[in-house]
């Protein structure tokens, strides 16, 4: 029973994606999140200030004496939570992201980020 659970959230996790545009002309962040290219989800909302965007711990796991922390960075608009990004290893890691998609949406010149 353990080891089903354990194979089917890894299956979910390795279909999982998230596609993020931001569109810097009317200033809406979009979100599609899809598992094995089938899109469950559709999201959006409008950017104003950099505080909308922020990170957090969404799970851990330990082998040995290695805890390894995993993040999430996220967008809030009207009152929505969006997800931009999972399954970030450390949160230096997923500090730099957020602070390089804040950077893209906030500058004139237009970064090029992959996930």
């Amino acid at each position: 029973l353990i080891g089903t659970a354990i194979f089917l959230s890894s299956l979910y996790i390795l279909g999982k994606s998230i596609e993020v545009k931001i569109n810097k002309d009317s200033w809406v962040l979009y979100t599609r999140e899809s598992w094995c290219k089938v899109v469950y989800a559709h999201r959006q909302g409008d950017v104003i200030d950099p505080d909308q965007f922020g990170v957090k711990m969404t799970s851990s796991s330990s082998t040995g004496d290695k805890l390894t922390e995993y993040y999430a960075v996220y967008f809030v608009s009207s009152g929505k939570t969006i997800r931009i990004a999972d399954g970030i290893e450390g949160k230096k890691e997923a500090v730099a992201l957020k602070d390089a998609i804040i950077e893209c949406c906030f500058s004139d010149e237009q970064l090029a980020i992959a996930a």
